[in-house]
């Protein structure tokens, strides 16, 4: 029996972006490379801003950007197996979207493969409907008080338990 428990909070934006996007390491299959944000950023802090204030009111890389706007900006994609190519920002928009392959992109321009689930999405999903399984069960047994998991001395066993590995 463990002393110390600790919590996550798989509802919240983080892990619902790993899910939603299938961010894991095995379902990388490229990145573009963020030249003209890296340059943007060296920009912005030559001019005595903070590097958090050079993102202010920006979302994601430039190249991101350019790839929603499906412009003929060229962007560099680095892939998996090594390989360089230099593409128009619209390419990457339809290798991603219009391609029929199973692809999402990240606003920090990781391409992702979302045909296949990645561990870490795997986790946080099933980690969530345990949860949620749990919560029913407890809702449905005897009175029970929901507490934070954060950190906090477990209790001595009393009556209803959950287990995040099987949901009972």
């Amino acid at each position: 029996m463990h002393d110390w428990i600790g919590g996550v909070d798989i509802n919240s934006l983080y892990p619902s972006v790993i899910r939603a996007l299938n961010m894991s390491t095995e379902t990388i299959v490229g990145q573009i490379k963020p030249e003209a944000t890296d340059q943007f950023v060296k920009a912005q802090i030559a001019q005595k801003k903070s590097f958090a204030d050079a993102w202010n009111s920006v979302f994601g890389t430039l190249e991101y950007q350019a790839v929603m706007e499906q412009n003929n900006t060229p962007v560099t994609i680095q892939f998996e197996d090594g390989n360089e190519v230099v593409v128009t920002a619209k390419e990457v928009y339809d290798l991603v979207w219009n391609n029929g392959k199973q692809l999402t992109l990240s606003a920090n321009g990781t391409i992702f493969d979302y045909g296949k689930q990645g561990l870490i999405p795997g986790v946080l999903t099933d980690g969530l409907l345990n949860a949620r399984s749990c919560r029913q069960s407890i809702a449905s047994g005897p009175s029970w008080q929901m507490k934070p998991l954060i950190l906090m001395k477990r209790p001595k066993p009393s009556g209803r338990q959950c287990s995040m590995t099987n949901g009972s």
